[in-house]
């Protein structure tokens, strides 16, 4: 179990394939059936890794387990939170982020975080504006006031050839 921990590690610092560090750091921490420190740091340390190699889902799930084993890790919320405002949940982001502050008020890697999430906010708030923006002003008389009579009973119209009675 040492052994497969120490060769994550190594995988992780040659930085050539962090998705089989991450698989290391996990094959360790199965081998520990309770929460201790170094299962908490196995599975902290995949979450790293999984952020390295793009797998945000992953990283979500490994920080999880991590402050499952211990709640007070402010590293775990952190890299939980990178990886939420990389799949733009905002909000579980920035839930996390206050967490993490939380146990530790002046970390810097969670202040930087907190700018860097406030410039993804609104970067996607002005993409959906640009994408979504005036859409329903566009159309002359909204969604639906333009169509004639739309809450018409079609059992009563006999031009209707799809209602049958």
């Amino acid at each position: 179990m040492l052994l497969t921990f120490v060769q994550g590690t190594e995988k992780f610092k040659a930085g050539l394939d962090f998705a089989a560090a991450a698989a290391l750091y996990v094959k360790a921490a199965d081998w520990l059936e309770e929460a201790s420190a170094l299962r908490e740091s196995c599975f902290n340390n995949a979450a790293l890794c999984y952020l390295k190699a793009k797998q945000f889902v992953d990283a979500i799930k490994f920080a999880s387990k991590a402050i499952e084993d211990e709640p007070k890790n402010s590293k775990a919320f952190y890299r939980r939170a990178t990886a939420y405002m990389e799949i733009a949940e905002f909000k579980k982001a920035k839930s996390d982020l206050d967490s993490a502050q939380q146990i530790d008020p002046e970390g810097k890697a969670i202040k930087k975080a907190f700018k860097k999430l406030a410039k993804r906010v609104a970067a996607d708030k002005e993409l959906r504006k640009k994408k979504f923006g005036g859409i329903f002003s566009k159309m002359k008389g909204g969604m639906y006031n333009n169509k004639p009579n739309v809450l018409k009973d079609p059992t009563t119209d006999p031009a209707n050839k799809r209602v049958r009675l």
